[in-house]
């Protein structure tokens, strides 16, 4: 009767979380200064202090609009299946935390492709063209 507790316990945390981490991220504007322990951090965004705003001010918008979605998502999903058998329940859970999962990818790609469309393998702006 109250399978879809479980479910909701697993799929929600995960949606709140993107939503924090973008909003820590982009809201923020934390971290200012490049380091190795919080930030969007790949070889690109740390090259200088431009790419490292702009790929922690991207990623957060992408974080936060992506934990947002999964958080509609999952609480639709969810509340819909809410009347099934215990079966679908699981099912459904474990494709909402599963696709909850495969989407934080959505935003590094993204926010890779912005930056090298932005900037140079050196870690300098393009020149409009």
């Amino acid at each position: 009767m109250l399978t879809w507790i479980p479910s909701l316990g697993v799929s929600l945390p995960i949606s709140i979380i993107f939503v924090v981490w973008g909003l820590i991220s982009f809201a923020a504007k934390v971290p200012k200064n490049i380091n190795s322990l919080a930030g969007y951090r790949t070889r690109l965004a740390m090259k200088n202090p431009d790419t490292w705003r702009f790929a922690n001010d991207y990623f957060g918008k992408g974080i936060l609009c992506t934990g947002i979605i999964s958080l509609i998502g999952s609480l639709a999903v969810l509340f819909v299946s809410m009347a099934s058998d215990s079966i679908a329940v699981q099912t459904g859970g474990f494709w909402v935390c599963f696709i909850c999962i495969i989407i934080l990818f959505i935003p590094i790609v993204l926010t890779e492709s912005a930056l090298r469309k932005k900037f140079d393998k050196n870690g300098e702006r393009r020149s409009c063209n």
